[in-house]
């Protein structure tokens, strides 16, 4: 399956909500596993309650344990979005990070 480009560039935009400095995004491939890239625990745990925003929905253990790159993160989003769920990126801003 074929990525769209909105969908990996969303999951760009979740994680670089949750980095300090947010520009350690820019620097992550959409391959790269985020632990090995430097992403932290906190960041990560961050990066699920913004997933969980965005598609209204609370993530499964296995969905939670399987966000290790960027295009994980979009893989996620576009099988939410073929379902039909999901209320928009709207819904991270406030949630999650800070």
């Amino acid at each position: 399956m074929t990525l769209a480009a909105a969908h990996l560039a969303q999951a760009r935009d979740l994680l670089r909500g949750c980095l300090r400095p947010s520009s350690m995004a820019d620097l992550i491939s959409d391959t790269d596993l985020l632990a090995y890239a430097g992403v932290d625990s906190l960041a990560t745990i961050q990066l699920i309650a913004r997933c969980e925003a965005v598609l209204d929905r609370p993530l499964t253990p296995q969905e939670a344990a399987g966000l290790d790159s960027v295009t994980a993160v979009a893989e996620l989003l576009a099988s939410s979005a073929s379902v039909g769920s999901g209320s928009g990126a709207e819904a991270a801003s406030g949630r999650g990070c800070g």
